[in-house]
């Protein structure tokens, strides 16, 4: 009898009105915020890549002496996660660069795009 109630009432709900808009809905923000991540993705894919290739470039000039390539600092940059569309974990606090030469490792930094205006307001994750 129970069971047979359980299932009347579930299969109630899924078949109501309300059910069916939430559903939509929820599937209609998982789509928009994956064609906004992607696009956001590609240009910290592209920001990430310009970055270590500058810094592979200031290498290559000052390496024509080991002197010189012992007391510049190299920066060391994270690359960005594919997987934060599904789970963030506030990974834009982290620190994604550091610089470090062969007597020192300064203080983390981070080297990112972000609005200045909305750093008060924690992301939907």
């Amino acid at each position: 009898m129970l069971r047979l109630i359980i299932k009347r009432e579930i299969l109630e709900h899924i078949l109501s009105w309300r059910f069916s808009l939430t559903f939509i809905l929820v599937l209609l923000v998982m789509a928009v915020s994956g064609f906004v991540f992607t696009m956001k993705y590609e240009q910290m894919v592209a920001d990430y890549s310009r970055n270590v290739n500058i810094n592979y470039e200031q290498l290559r000039e000052s390496s024509r002496k080991l002197a010189d390539v012992a007391n510049e600092l190299q920066r060391l940059f994270r690359a960005p996660n594919p997987l934060e569309f599904v789970a963030a974990g506030h990974s834009k606090d982290l620190p994604n660069m550091f610089e470090v030469n062969i007597f020192k490792i300064e203080e983390p930094k981070n080297k990112r795009r972000s609005n200045f205006m909305l750093t008060s307001f924690t992301d939907v994750d």
